[in-house]
């Protein structure tokens, strides 16, 4: 029966058939469709053994878009499940969708916020609370109320990976990007472009207000009043000594931080500082 499948033959459904008998394949040259529904055909996929061989372990991306669970209905299913009931039916899923990832692997799932914190708490418990990679707000128009309610025009995708394997690819470049870089003294890093490494304002809390030694004037460069850098002492320090060693000092500027933070510093006030 599973080369009917295979091939695509469609086979009538009843309750005879075992779930991972019921799913429908329709195979292409490097891709597979196919309709069914999603618990009997992931079943399929993670149990069928000509099929987990091929699969399992093979899947470097799952994206879902599951019932949000709205109280509405809908032509094709109702959307009004217990909540209880709606975890049970996703965790099943999910529990077959793990064992389809590579290790490098990522899982999104589109949600409104009906469930979407208890989708949350759930892929903690599936994927590990240490694999959690970011809770995206997509929105999806812009239709501002004047009403006395909130405006709801966003959706979310959570975004989980398989484990520590996994490494986002970064957004491309446009030739709007590259117009900024440019190499006027033959870096042999490449090129590069100038940027305002201050932030817009003081944490607070002394870690990112501090100074730093200028590499060619000696002279000690600190944020704006009220602002602070961008960056860690640590990364500044690892940037600077490809110019000349740099040390961190403790410059006793409790005065200024203060001043310049609003509050009083609760770490050592240090500088990055050129080594004699």
């Amino acid at each position: 029966m599973l080369d009917d499948y295979v091939q695509g033959t469609q086979t009538e459904k009843s309750d005879e058939f075992a779930y991972s008998e019921r799913a429908d394949l329709e195979p292409q040259d490097d891709n597979l469709l196919i309709l069914g529904e999603s618990g009997d055909v992931l079943e399929a996929l993670t149990r069928v053994p000509e099929l987990a061989k091929k699969y399992v372990g093979q899947v470097k991306l799952i994206y879902i878009d599951p019932p949000f669970n709205t109280a509405q209905t809908f032509a094709s299913y109702e959307d009004n499940l217990e909540h209880s009931i709606w975890l049970t039916m996703m965790r099943d899923r999910l529990l077959h969708m793990k064992k389809l990832l590579t290790d490098d692997g990522s899982i999104w799932v589109h949600l409104d916020d009906v469930e979407v914190h208890r989708m949350r708490l759930l892929m903690d418990e599936v994927f590990g609370a240490e694999n959690f990679q970011a809770e995206v707000v997509w929105q999806k128009a812009d239709s501002p109320r004047r009403g006395l309610g909130f405006s709801v025009d966003q959706n979310f995708v959570i975004v989980y990976r398989r484990s520590e394997a996994f490494e986002p690819n970064k957004a491309l470049r446009t030739a709007a990007d590259n117009a900024r870089f440019s190499n006027p003294d033959n870096d042999p890093l490449g090129p590069w472009w100038d940027d305002n490494p201050s932030g817009n304002h003081g944490d607070g809390s002394g870690g990112m207000c501090y100074a730093i030694q200028n590499p060619l004037t000696g002279e000690m460069m600190r944020p704006p009043k009220g602002a602070s850098w961008r960056y860690s002492q640590q990364r500044i320090l690892a940037g600077l000594q490809g110019w000349v060693p740099y040390r961190l000092e403790n410059l006793h500027n409790a005065e200024w931080r203060a001043s310049n933070e609003g509050a009083l510093a609760r770490r050592r006030p240090m500088t990055c500082a050129r080594s004699s």
